[in-house]
């Protein structure tokens, strides 16, 4: 079993035509690992460069890593961002004849940082955007499963779990959207 570590909230089954909010910004981001609690054992990249524009209507803010559809969270008017996806993940059925409860484990992405965008005074000026603040993929057993088998040091095993790997996230503007 291996958990892939996706900067970009690897969604599937959206299309990007309509997007939804007033555009913010597009920012090139370079991710860097800062904890991989959940051991060596689980693949997670030492760093990561990916492009994502941000969004918002309202205090509603829209997370839309290139090629992927809209995360919505929060983003407040001073450019605080809170994104969050939770996932339920079935690694193992039960199997009675052994005597094993199912395996499933409840990840959950969360992006959280904080957005400047450029003086709207001179629309001509480069784009000085920036985007700073971290990524934290939190994976834990669900209550009453048991993944005690998952625990180890093998390939695509966890040290402990719960467990989290966190990475430092910094970008800047690619363009102004106005």
């Amino acid at each position: 079993m291996r958990i892939l570590v996706l900067i970009s909230f690897a969604l599937i089954g959206c299309d990007q035509g309509d997007l939804p909010g007033d555009a913010v910004g597009t920012y090139r981001v370079a991710a860097r690992l800062e904890e991989n609690g959940c051991g060596p054992s689980t693949p997670a990249s030492v760093s990561a460069e990916f492009d994502v524009e941000i969004r918002r209507e309202g205090e509603t803010g829209f997370w839309i890593p290139q090629g992927q559809p809209p995360v919505t969270g929060v983003l407040d008017d001073r450019g605080i961002f809170l994104f969050q996806v939770a996932a339920r993940l079935v690694v193992r059925e039960e199997d009675p004849v052994l005597g094993l409860a199912a395996c499933v484990l409840d990840r959950i992405d969360e992006v959280r940082g904080t957005v400047t965008v450029a003086d709207e005074a001179d629309a001509s000026a480069a784009p000085d955007g920036r985007l700073l603040g971290e990524q934290t993929l939190s994976v834990a057993a669900a209550s009453g499963a048991d993944c005690s088998d998952r625990i180890g040091l093998a390939e695509g095993q966890f040290l402990g779990l719960p467990c989290q790997i966190r990475y430092a996230l910094e970008g800047d503007e690619l363009a102004s959207p106005r």
